[in-house]
């Protein structure tokens, strides 16, 4: 019943329950919960929820949600909405409504410069 230093784990059916030493057993289910430091994602289907520092798995739908720091801002709809920072992108609509320092006044009625 003590197998914390056995490496042959087939030599009872409790051998399985400790695992935390033994690196040539078969892994129960459970050894697929923590995915923290596991570059493999396609391990088990929990293996795409924490992509914090995972570089080579296929980002789930909410990867895109962060777009503060992303210069290609056609990864999603969203991306256009902060152009604060985005100088490759392609300006929104709304980029054409502020034209207070824009000195073309060809637009504007004449009477309005004339102070007579």
């Amino acid at each position: 019943m003590d197998l914390s230093d056995d490496e042959d784990c087939n030599s009872s059916p409790n051998s399985q329950m400790d695992l935390s030493d033994d690196e040539d057993c078969t892994p129960s289910p459970n050894s697929q919960m923590d995915l923290s430091d596991d570059e493999d994602c396609n391990s088990s289907p929990n293996s795409q929820m924490d992509l914090s520092d995972d570089e080579d798995c296929t980002p789930s739908p909410n990867s895109q949600m962060d777009l503060s720091d992303d210069e290609d801002c056609n990864s999603s709809p969203n991306s256009q909405m902060d152009l604060s920072d985005g100088e490759d992108c392609t300006p929104s609509p709304n980029s054409q409504m502020e034209l207070s320092d824009n000195g073309d006044r060809m637009f504007a009625p004449q009477w309005i410069f004339d102070s007579d």
